[in-house]
Formats: structure tokens, sequence, C-alpha cells
């Protein structure tokens, strides 16, 4: 298991939630709102948390719908994919990791700005990558605390570890 370090408000560090459901029960919230490749889903996507998910044993990788991010609409490049692992130790306590990972849209987002902007200014070109780079770290970091609130939601949990 990987340790998390004390700055906790990083994107690229796990969002941990820490509870006392076991393991049957945390799978069994998390599957009630998400929508699975291999299921057929005949409702709307647009009361779920995640979508187009794949179940592993103990782990489940998902888009985020944008329904439930804010600002709300109907699809986004830039959201990430979440990833949630479930451990449990001998104390009756569960852990819950949410973690985040670049979707192909995104590179092929900045694949597209590259091949728009790279005929412009040097310096120009450079102040707008990392002006959009700090703003989706910004995002992210904001995305990463919703989904994990909505899930302590979800699992009835009251703190962040």
């Amino acid at each position: 298991m990987k340790l998390i370090s004390s700055n906790k408000n990083k994107w690229y560090e796990p969002y941990k939630i820490v509870t006392t459901l076991d393991k049957g029960e945390i799978a069994r919230r998390i599957e009630s709102e998400t929508a699975f490749i291999t299921t057929r889903y005949g409702g709307s996507i647009d009361n779920l948390l995640f979508y187009s998910a794949m179940k592993y044993d103990g782990e489940y990788r998902g888009y985020i719908s944008p329904r439930k991010v804010p600002p709300c609409a109907r699809q986004y490049f830039f959201l990430p994919k979440a990833i949630i692992e479930i451990f449990t130790n001998s104390e009756g306590k569960s852990y819950v990791f949410v973690r985040l990972k670049a979707t192909i849209y995104l590179w092929i987002g900045f694949c597209i700005c590259f091949m728009v902007f790279r005929c412009t200014n040097v310096l120009i070109y450079a102040s707008f990558q990392c002006i959009t780079f700090f703003l989706l770290v910004k995002y992210w970091e904001f995305v990463r605390r919703h989904v994990g609130k909505l899930l302590e939601d979800l699992l009835g949990t009251e703190k962040e570890v």
C-alpha cells in the first residue's frame, strides 16, 4: 500500500476515506452509483456518479459523470478518470482510495492545441500552455475533493483522513 504524504490537497495523491463498512457493502454502494460497460444500462447516467466503468478485484475504473461535478455540463474532455481501490485490514476498518488519471481525450485536446498554436510566438505559446496547465491542475484538485466528498456521503463516513 502506498504511503500518503502530509499534503493532502494535491490532485495526484489519492483521496483516502476510512470507514467501518465491510468490503462487500462498500462495493454494493459504489456499484449502485455506477453504470458498467459490460451491462446494458437503460436509464440515464445523469443521476450516477460514474459511467462506462470496469470492475476488477477490489478496484473500479470509470469516468466521472460531468453532471455531478460543477460546472455541470453534458461532457468535458478535461475531466479525469477515477480509479477507486478498496482495502480492508484486520481491525475491521476499510480504506477507499480515489485516484485521478488523465484520459485519452485530454491528450488529444493537448495535441490539437499544440497543432493550432504552434505557429504563434514561442513566448505566447509557452505562456498559454503554462496557464492552461495551472488551471487544469487547480480544477483537478477541486474534482478530487468533490468526488471524495460525494463518496464520503455515499459511504456514510464523516471525515477524510
